[in-house]
């Protein structure tokens, strides 16, 4: 199986360096070893976290281009999945490994729960998304697929669905409901896939 994951950013200067390089060694130190990062500056300059990332730098207006870019990007040349990614966030070690050991090509995308932390590392909550039903809470404009852990299989192709720059800061919520309008199915694993980061920064930053 072809594994990838995606890693997209703008102004990763403005971050704190220990902010991004909590999120290198997060993804580097992956229990799960055989897989390719694709990374893409959509700044359109020659920034990069990871040295042996396949690097790609363009000039697009928001993180949703940059999204689809690297997702078709990955499908065209063959990949089998693909796990996305935050870079102010950070990952559990076993995060890669259990949703490959999850993989059902029966289902388009994967997720689980993700931790919630401030910038002082104190822990706010921990969701159970996989307690809930994903139509009712749809219905009630909840969204509880965790976007930037989730993995897409292969068939997410099938609905040919994208993010779309006008829905942005619920562009993911947006792909996700119709996606299911088109019969996606999604899966959410009981595990805590996703540290992430609460912070103003973070909110006022397109990254």
């Amino acid at each position: 199986m072809k594994v990838a994951i995606i890693s997209f950013h703008k102004n990763v200067k403005r971050y704190p360096d220990e902010w991004i390089e909590r999120y290198k060694k997060s993804i580097l130190g992956q229990s799960y070893k055989d897989y390719q990062i694709f990374e893409l500056n959509y700044g359109g300059d020659d920034n990069r976290i990871f040295e042996n990332s396949v690097f790609t730098s363009l000039d697009l207006n928001d993180h949703a281009q940059a999204h689809n870019y690297l997702v078709n990007l990955c499908f065209e040349e063959g990949y089998d999945v693909i796990m996305n990614s935050n870079v102010d966030d950070y990952y559990p070690e076993e995060t890669l490994g259990t949703l490959i050991s999850n993989y059902d090509p029966y289902y388009s995308v994967i997720s689980g729960n993700y931790q919630s932390f401030t910038h002082y590392n104190n822990i706010i909550f921990t969701t159970k998304f996989h307690h809930l039903n994903i139509d009712r809470e749809f219905q009630r404009g909840h969204n509880i697929i965790s976007h930037p852990s989730c993995l897409y299989t292969r068939s997410f192709l099938k609905h040919n669905e994208k993010l779309l720059s006008e829905e942005i800061p619920k562009d993911d919520f947006g792909m996700w409901k119709r996606m299911i309008n088109k019969g996606a199915k999604f899966k959410i694993l009981s595990n805590v896939l996703l540290n992430y980061r609460i912070s103003d920064l973070k909110t006022k930053t397109n990254i």
